[in-house]
Order: structure tokens, then C-alpha cells, then sequence
């Protein structure tokens, strides 16, 4: 039983009663609209907020590590396209619906020509334009002049570090995919949906590396699985992606989040990656949030023993940055082929044979994935739905026992005489008095205490961002000033192509340092920092206007 949404309907037929009620009184000779506006406008707002509410889990992790394939697993069938590492760049959200509906949002014009004049800074000038205007991709010149400007380049500059150049592959990727969406996008419409039988082809842009870059959002509905349709579960970019820009638009969903699925490939381990992201949530106040999955890859584990003691080195090396971190292990792909077991290749029903003859890892794959599930459900229905309904419930609530009120009143007044019910006006007006200077000692005690919570959080800015001592800007500087420039790796480049060209290089270089500095770093404590000073409000005037 889908408690979450019988609670739900329960609380909407209520507001519904409450709402209708209060019309039935507007409409009573004598009585005034104005009376119950503002609980009219509750009705309404409790409306729109149950109609809207969801929870939101991210699933993250490094690339590889299986993240698409346990959403899949999630929903009992392959719909998240898998293994499709770097590409992945965009924020892919699933939610329960009626129909198979694939919704993507494609980049505007702008949008992809900013992309573009970020990215141009892999050139040291700008000779090779002819025109002196912002790039437009739109035009053929200007097409035209960056394909020639890219052939030109030596091939070293399209390597950083031993991988793609982050720059390179933006340009390279919107110029071939340019034909492929120049018709679509032109007319403005900047979504496009797949639906039932033509879900599929949304892999087409999806997982393709080049028309992925022109995606800045992908919606899914799926009509399978048991997540029930109040939850959305986001596929978010590899944690190890090299573009930082990847790590801004993860950390934009984090905060949205109720709920962290940490996804760990049991191939690999904890890496440095994992760390160095794991520390980023808890320097963002969120990571007391995350559950931990261990993704276990099945064909690597000799033994049961091995798979044991890889876990537990996990949980060692989580218990660093996690007190008692929540840990489940088990094989996402083992329960997708156990799920779609009537529509496998020959190959996946021999590998999933395989790991059924292998008694104890299987079971234990299975054990695991079963307590993950049910606490995954504990967690986003008991617990989540106490706290989105309890705001609502009071509301009402008040309401009601306003109403109650207001009917003992206008009872009492129709069972007296007229000369008690007079009296009982004249007690009630003197009664509106006192009320209006009651309410007027609380606004001037909230303009008051406003006031004060603004010098102090003004003064918390002024010292989390103090050049000399405070959380940010010291870090910042630190960075700067003791930024190591490795001059053996450019040493060639200086000899081949000058000391211009070779000094443009290590600004590159030190530009995308400073750009992972402030999304591994400074980003994080700037959003538990947040945070802080919004408890801080909240907690200030909870203590001014609580009993």
C-alpha cells in the first residue's frame, strides 16, 4: 500500500472540505469576503504545494561506478542508457509515470554560444577570426573559421594532463553536432519528448558525445518498478568528470536533495576521486543525508571472502570522513538481469547462470539488496512524509479551529436576547481592540529583532569572507600564491612552439586548477556557510515567536 500517497489524498480532501466550506460562508447574506481571505489563500497554497511536493534523490559516484545501471535496477527495465561515463554531462532525472516519456531539454542559441566563447580560450589569440563580433555558431563563417583554427592546432593541445582537453572537446563536439540539430533548435522550441514506443531513440542525443553537449536536461517517465511517483531520482554526472563546470551543476542538484545515493564499483574500491568528493559533501553540511552503495561487480570476485574484504576495507576507508557510514553491497547489474532474465542476449543469461551457481555471493548479493530496499523505503515514506505533510496538517488545522470558533461565537450571539447579544458585540469589539495593539507590539517587536538578525548576519558575511582570517579568501590565496607550475612537462612545448604559446599554456593549465579549487573547495563551504545562517533565522525567530 502506497501510504505516502493515501496520507496525501486524505490531507487534499480535507483542504478541499476546508476550502469549500469557507465559500459556503463568503456566500452567506452579511458576511464579509475579506474575512477569510488569508485562509482561503492557505487552502490554496496547501494546494499547490501536495500537488507539487516531491522527493528528490541523487545518485552519485565517479564515472564507472554504476550509477545508471542501479536507477535501472530501480525501475525494473533498461532505460537509463549505461556506461555512458563522461558524456553524461547533464542531470538526468526519473520519476514514476503513466507512460514511457523521454522529455529533453535541449540548450538555447545563447547558452551554446557562451559554452563556445568559454571554450575559446584554448586559443592564445583570436587572429585566426575573421570577424571581430561574438562567435555565433549560426554562421558559416564563423563554423567555417574555428574548424580551420582547430585543424591548425598541434595535437599536444588537445590533451591535458593525458586526457581530452575539456576546451577542445566542447568545440569540436558543437561544430559536428551543429547539422545534426541546427533545424530543431531554430524554431525556438527548446524541448523535444519520445514517447511509449519511441522512448528509446531519446539515447540517441543522450548518449551520443556529440549531440550530449547541445542537452542541459533530461526528464524521464517510467511505467515500471516500485518508486512511487512522489520520488525523483537523479542520474548525476561522474564525480571525476574533468570539467568543473560538471561539478558546479552536481553541487546545484545536491542542495535540492533530500536523500544521497553514493554509488561505489566494487572494482575499484574508494578511490582519490571518491574521497575528494565525499569530503566536498561533508564540507556542504549534507553527507549525515547519503546511503552508500557498494556496486558489486560479480566477475571480479573470486570468492566470497574477496568480495567481504573489500567491503570492509570500504567501510575503513568511509569511516574517515563518515562516522558509522550506512553501507549496502550488492550487484545492480545481477538484479536488472534477474529482473529482464525472459529478455537477455545469450551471453547476459550465461553470465547471470554464472553467479546464480556461486551460492554465497548470490545470496548475500540478494540479502543486501533486499535491506537496501527497504530501508530506501523507510527513508523516503515514513520518515519524509511525517515531515512535508506536518507544516500542512497544522495549517489546517488552525484553520479549523478558527472556524470553530467563529460558529461558537455567532451561536451564542443567535441564542441570546438582543440586549446579551449587544453586550457580547460590544466584549467582542473591545476584544478586537486589544488584538490590534497585541498584534501591533509584535510587528514592532519583528522590525526590531529583523533589524538585529541583519547586523548580525552582515557581520558573519563580513568575517566568513575577510580577506586575512576568514573561510574562503585566505584558502583562495593560499592557492594562488603556492600554485606549482610544473616546467618539465612544458619544457618541449617551449623549444617547438616559443615562449608565447607556451606561456598561454600554463594560464590554461592554471585556470582549470583555480576552476576545480573553487568547486572541490570553496563552492562547498560557501553552501554549508548558507546553510548555517539559515538555521540561524530560523532558530532566532522561532525563539521570538514560540510560546
Amino acid at each position: 500500500m502506497d501510504v505516502y500517497a493515501d496520507l496525501k489524498t486524505q490531507l487534499l480532501h480535507i483542504n478541499q472540505n476546508v476550502s469549500a466550506l469557507l465559500g459556503r460562508i463568503n456566500a452567506m447574506p452579511g458576511s464579509s469576503p475579506q474575512s477569510f481571505q488569508s485562509w482561503e489563500n492557505i487552502c490554496d497554497h496547501v494546494k499547490n504545494q501536495l500537488s507539487e511536493e516531491l522527493i528528490r534523490v541523487a545518485v552519485i559516484g565517479t564515472i564507472k561506478s554504476g550509477k545508471s545501471t542501479l536507477i535501472n535496477a530501480l525501475f525494473a527495465g533498461d532505460y537509463l542508457k549505461r556506461g555512458a561515463g563522461v558524456v553524461t554531462s547533464m542531470v538526468t532525472k526519473a520519476r514514476r509515470g503513466n507512460q514511457l516519456k523521454a522529455t529533453l531539454f535541449f540548450k538555447s542559441w545563447e547558452q551554446v554560444n557562451a559554452d563556445i566563447e568559454r571554450a575559446l580560450v584554448l586559443f592564445p589569440t583570436q587572429d585566426w577570426r575573421t570577424r571581430k563580433e561574438p562567435f555565433d555558431i549560426r554562421r558559416d563563417s564563423d563554423r567555417r573559421d574555428l574548424e580551420q583554427a582547430l585543424d591548425s592546432l598541434d595535437s599536444k593541445n588537445f590533451l591535458h594532463n593525458d586526457t581530452r582537453n575539456i576546451n577542445s572537446l566542447y568545440l569540436s563536439s558543437y561544430l559536428r553536432g551543429y547539422d545534426r540539430v541546427k533545424e530543431f533548435l531554430s524554431t525556438g522550441q527548446l524541448t523535444r519528448e519520445f514517447c511509449g514506443k519511441d522512448f528509446s531513440a531519446h539515447r540517441d542525443f543522450s548518449g551520443n558525445d556529440v549531440l550530449a553537449f547541445y542537452l542541459k536536461d533530461i526528464s524521464l517517465e517510467i511505467d515500471s518498478g516500485d518508486i512511487e511517483n512522489h520520488i525523483e531520482i537523479a542520474d548525476c554526472q561522474g564525480s571525476d568528470s574533468p570539467n568543473p563546470l560538471h561539478m558546479a551543476m552536481i553541487q546545484d542538484y545536491l542542495l535540492q536533495a533530500n536523500l544521497l545515493l553514493y554509488v561505489i564499483s566494487s572494482r575499484t574500491g574508494i578511490r582519490q576521486a571518491d574521497i575528494n568528493f565525499l569530503s566536498m559533501i561533508k564540507k556542504m553540511g549534507i553527507i549525515d543525508h547519503m546511503i552508500v552503495v557498494i556496486n558489486c561487480d560479480l566477475s571480479e570476485h573470486e570468492s566470497y571472502d574477496d568480495l567481504a574484504g573489500l567491503i570492509a576495507k570500504v567501510r575503513e576507508d568511509l569511516a574517515i570522513i563518515k562516522n558509522d557510514p550506512e553501507v549496502y553491497a550488492y550487484s545492480a547489474l545481477l538484479s536488472l538481469f534477474a529482473i529482464q532474465r525472459d529478455h537477455l542476449s545469450p551471453k547476459d543469461i550465461q553470465r547471470l547462470a554464472q553467479w546464480e551457481h556461486e551460492k554465497k555471493i548470490f545470496s548475500f548479493s540478494r540479502d543486501q539488496e533486499r535491506r537496501f530496499h527497504e530501508n530506501f523505503r523507510r527513508i523516503v515514506t515514513q520518515q519524509r512524509y511525517a515531515l512535508l505533510f506536518r507544516n500542512h496538517f497544522e495549517r489546517l488545522k488552525m484553520i479549523v479551529s478558527g472556524l470553530d470558533h467563529w460558529v461558537r461565537v455567532n451561536q451564542d450571539i443567535l441564542a441570546k436576547g438582543a440586549d446579551e447579544a449587544a453586550l457580547l458585540l460590544k466584549k467582542i469589539k473591545s476584544q478586537e481592540k486589544k488584538t490590534a495593539r497585541v498584534k501591533s507590539m509584535v510587528k514592532s517587536t519583528l522590525e526590531g529583532a529583523l533589524a538585529q538578525i541583519k547586523r548580525e548576519l552582515r557581520n558573519d558575511v563580513d568575517h566568513f569572507f575577510d580577506t586575512r582570517s576568514g573561510e574562503v579568501v585566505p584558502g583562495l590565496m593560499d592557492f594562488v600564491k603556492t600554485y606549482n607550475v610544473p616546467l618539465y612537462q612544458y619544457q618541449d612545448r617551449l623549444s617547438a612552439d616559443g615562449f608565447s604559446s607556451t606561456l598561454y599554456l600554463v594560464f590554461q593549465d592554471f585556470q582549470h586548477g583555480i576552476d576545480t579549487f573553487m568547486a572541490e573547495n570553496i563552492n562547498p563551504r560557501i553552501f554549508n556557510f548558507v546553510k548555517f545562517e539559515e538555521d540561524k533565522i530560523k532558530e532566532y525567530f522561532e525563539t521570538i515567536t514560540g510560546p
